[in-house]
């Protein structure tokens, strides 16, 4: 497609189009500007793919289904964000719990118990998993360091620590909320 002829018909398309889009992404992600950076994103697809689109149809169903996708993306993805955090939380509540005065004798009952739990479902993970663990909750080190010093990627920490929690979590239901 010629090239002037390309970005006239692209900058149509975004006229008509863009408010609706916007819309549309907002249905689902209730964040207008998440929805407008979702909007952009989509028009810069179509740019991408405009020689290989059919110009003589209707584009709207096709950009509605890319919006589509981009916001279930974000969605999951915020989905995966809140369930890693409430797992964060737990294990801080685990530690609080583990740190607990020692000196009345219930407490200290209790945080010998959870020791106990949190020491087993320590040795119940994999040994890459507990390493990562390890690293991160006792030797206090970034996801960053620990990535660099195991030769690994951040999402493969992340995925590794989302796993350990997920073990404590379950081992620990009865001492949290």
């Amino acid at each position: 497609m010629e090239s002037r002829y390309k970005k006239r018909v692209f900058e149509e398309m975004y006229r008509n189009h863009l408010l609706k889009i916007i819309f549309y992404a907002n249905h689902y992600l209730e964040n207008k500007k998440e929805a407008e950076c979702v909007a952009h994103e989509v028009f810069i697809s179509l740019w991408n793919k405009l020689d290989q689109i059919d110009i003589s149809k209707d584009i709207l169903p096709y950009l509605i289904t890319i919006t589509k996708n981009k916001c279930l993306n974000i969605l999951k993805a915020r989905k995966v964000k809140e369930k890693f955090n409430a797992l964060d939380r737990t294990v801080h509540t685990l530690e609080s719990l583990h740190h607990l005065s020692l000196e009345e004798p219930v407490s200290k009952m209790f945080s010998k118990d959870l020791e106990k739990i949190i020491n087993k479902s320590i040795s119940q993970m994999t040994k890459t998993v507990r390493d990562t663990f390890i690293l991160s909750r006792y030797k206090k080190m970034s996801y960053e360091e620990i990535s660099t010093l195991e030769g690994i990627s951040l999402k493969a920490v992340e995925y590794r620590i989302m796993s350990a929690l997920r073990i404590l979590r379950k081992n620990c239901k009865d001492y949290i909320e």
